[in-house]
């Protein structure tokens, strides 16, 4: 069983599993969990999920956000 199956919204293992990025100078923190992107705030409440299972429930390895624009990619 993997970690993730186990630990719900846990980070998926991996370096790149998670970035901070900005949006109009406010930091925000996105991660990897499962197939899931989860979206916090600067206090670490959670802001939003992106669900995966439109994109065929494919664990998500990397993830970047931009310094700039707020873009998570």
């Amino acid at each position: 069983m993997r970690r993730h199956q186990v630990l719900t919204g846990a980070v998926n293992p991996g370096d790149c599993c998670f970035a901070v990025g900005y949006i109009d100078g406010v930091p925000f923190t996105a991660y990897a969990s499962g197939c899931d992107i989860v979206i916090l705030a600067s206090n670490f409440e959670r802001v939003q999920i992106i669900p995966g299972d439109k994109h065929g429930n494919i664990q998500v390895g990397c993830i970047d956000c931009s310094a700039e624009n707020g873009k998570v990619w």
